[in-house]
């Protein structure tokens, strides 16, 4: 077993290696299984289990200033990879295909300027002439650990059984 804080954290430096060694499970996640103000603890909570690396889609409506997604932009521009090719989810099942991403580092420094443009939680979808995310997915050494599908307000946690107990103390919710 690995050592846990009492927090549910694993210790990362140890963590990334042995789950490795673990077999991974996918689980469907809801959007009324992962409450918005739980959203921060459980990023957090990814970030120390090793998932290095974020995907998402910016939204605009065609023709709009979109000053939302624009302020999104500025604040993560810092923290762009490049391009690359991830597992990405088309449904809610957890089937994915790949695809070229827009790839962003997932370090604290990410995370604070992520933080702000989540207060709905990772479900929020509401389009707007201001612009608005969608479809986050989470990568651990280019796997993806989490995945979400916005407009079905259903996604996919692939964690060890360990890790999904971990997440499930939180009082987020899976199947």
């Amino acid at each position: 077993a690995l050592a846990e804080s009492e927090d549910g954290r694993a210790a990362s430096c140890e963590h990334t290696e042995r789950v490795v060694m673990q077999r991974i499970q996918s689980r469907q996640l809801s959007a009324t299984g992962v409450p918005p103000d739980v959203t921060p603890q459980l990023l957090r909570w990814l970030l120390d289990a090793g998932v290095d690396e974020f995907t998402l889609t910016v939204m605009g409506i065609h023709g709009e200033t979109a000053a939302h997604a624009d302020a999104f932009e500025d604040a993560i521009e810092p923290f762009v990879l490049g391009l690359a090719r991830r597992r990405v989810l088309v449904d809610a099942d957890g089937q994915g295909s790949t695809r070229e991403v827009r790839i962003f580092a997932f370090n604290q420094a990410s995370l604070e300027a992520l933080l702000p443009f989540l207060a709905g939680g990772l479900f929020y979808n509401a389009p707007s002439p201001d612009g608005w995310l969608e479809d986050f997915a989470f990568y651990r050494v280019g796997d993806l650990v989490l995945g979400i599908v916005t407009h079905l307000q259903e996604g996919t946690l692939r964690l060890t059984e360990f890790e999904h107990r971990a997440v499930a103390r939180m009082g987020i919710t899976s199947t």
